[in-house]
């Protein structure tokens, strides 16, 4: 309920549950306090954060990256958290550990596309990053950039990027 009810609100509006007020990140907050095993809460939570944010969640403080990471660790098979996790990687060449493996922002859209190819801006985001003359194996397909952006059209054609 707490994480549905965060995706529907936006970063800058609030409602009341009983007196309280919440916002989109206090949704999450609420959901991964309530159920810390859920990992698209986690990831939620984790896109809530500006990359300066820090937040509480029992006695441990959770970046946006270590929210990711904590939703992976939960469930390694949240490609959310694998997509969001390269969009927070600063360039293409930095690289993230997870499970003892390090991942850039193109190993971590792959994962999340291996995982499911349904998403939009992770087809986007990876056509982005690979070079013209690049491709990717994803599952067992060969896909060059513009694979990736009419993959993301056909998954939602009303996307102007």
């Amino acid at each position: 309920g707490w994480s549905n009810l965060g995706n529907t609100l936006t970063p800058t509006e609030t409602i009341e549950v009983g007196e309280t007020s919440y916002t989109k990140k206090k949704c999450y907050l609420k959901a991964v306090r309530l159920e810390p095993p859920c990992a698209s809460a986690w990831s939620h939570l984790g896109n809530a954060l500006t990359s300066s944010d820090s937040i509480k969640v029992g006695d441990a403080s959770f970046t946006k990256e270590a929210c990711y990471l904590r939703a992976l660790e939960i469930d390694p098979q949240c490609a959310s958290a694998w997509s969001n996790l390269g969009a927070g990687l600063q360039s293409t060449t930095e690289a993230v550990k997870v499970g003892g493996v390090s991942y850039t922002q193109k190993t971590c859209y792959i994962r999340a596309l291996e995982i499911d190819p349904r998403c939009p801006s992770t087809w986007y985001n990876l056509g982005l990053i690979i070079e013209p003359t690049e491709t990717v194996k994803i599952g067992e397909a060969i896909i060059a950039p513009k694979n990736c952006f009419i993959n993301s059209l056909e998954i939602s054609p009303r996307s102007a990027g």
